[in-house]
């Protein structure tokens, strides 16, 4: 969640969603007209967000996403090799959600999670959140350059610790095995 805040790229992003797969998808939602579509992409020219007015415009039955849902559907997405699979699949869930959970999962899928909220509003955060010294939790960020990373520091009391990244894939912030991979899963 802090690396998304502050607008850090996600650590895993394999079968990301193509941007032909989403236009694929919302137009087999009932009731897409495909000229409506090209309409609002040429408008906002953000695929986010045209998935998001485009929901907008149709009669949707939105169900709730929690955290759990939204991690299933990202694995079995993911999971899936075949083009026409992904398709209904994505076609399915985005006709039960809410035109902004709609936007939230494609960001999910896109690996394109700017939210562009300032680093210093997700410093304090950090720092309050975990009952650190703010000063203390910019230091931090700064030595190793990843807002997550230092969020699970915190959280451990163990901001003393941090160390700037090194070169070795093993040890760079974000890498697999690293403690903020390890650390931050989805909620349960």
């Amino acid at each position: 969640a802090v690396r998304w805040l502050a607008g850090e790229p996600a650590v895993e992003k394999p079968a990301q969603l193509h941007a032909a797969t989403l236009r694929r998808a919302l137009l087999a939602i009932p009731g897409a007209r495909e000229e409506r579509h090209r309409q609002i992409h040429l408008a906002h020219k953000d695929s986010t967000r045209t998935a998001r007015f485009f929901l907008l415009e149709l009669q949707l039955h939105p169900e709730p996403l929690d955290f759990a849902g939204a991690e299933a559907f990202v694995r079995s997405f993911r999971a899936s090799s075949d083009s026409m699979d992904r398709i209904q699949r994505l076609t399915d869930r985005l006709a039960t959600l809410h035109p902004a959970e709609g936007e939230t999962l494609v960001k999910l899928l896109t690996g394109d999670l700017r939210l562009g909220i300032d680093r210093a509003l997700v410093e304090e955060a950090i720092a309050a959140a975990f009952k650190s010294e703010p000063p203390e939790v910019r230091r931090v960020v700064d030595l190793t350059g990843d807002p997550g990373e230092t969020a699970v520091l915190a959280r451990h009391q163990r901001l003393a610790e941090a160390a700037a990244p090194v070169a070795d894939e093993a040890a760079t912030v974000g890498a697999p095995g690293s403690l903020a991979t390890k650390e931050l899963p989805f909620p349960q």
